[in-house]
């Protein structure tokens, strides 16, 4: 997920990237320099609708995509396994790996997998 200044900056870099001014997209994008101005600037927000107008204007694509986040493993078995990859000698045996791998997906809900 991005923060509200990662996509200004985003958008900012899109169209200098694109080699546009700001008065230039904002033709583009039959709007006004401040409006853009004020997008980076972080005074205005940036819709969803005004996000894909604007990186078509630059030439790219924007997508959306809703994925499946990556769970956070209890404290202290994510500093269990921290410390067993860590020290982990070459040729160590796979199935310990893997018994630790499985206590950390049922402890965050994910089954044995």
């Amino acid at each position: 997920m991005f923060t509200k200044d990662e996509i200004r900056a985003h958008l900012k870099a899109l169209r200098t990237n694109a080699g546009l001014t700001q008065a230039a997209l904002a033709k583009r994008l039959q709007s006004s320099p401040k409006r853009i101005a004020n997008v980076e600037s972080g005074l205005r927000g940036a819709s969803m609708e005004l996000i894909a107008q604007w990186a078509t204007a630059c030439g790219c694509t924007a997508r959306l995509s809703f994925e499946p986040g990556v769970p956070t493993p209890p404290p202290q078995l994510a500093m269990e396994l921290q410390q067993l990859l860590a020290h982990l000698p070459e040729g160590a045996s796979a199935a310990l790996l893997l018994q630790h791998l499985k206590l950390w997906r049922t402890a965050c809900g994910m089954g044995q997998g």
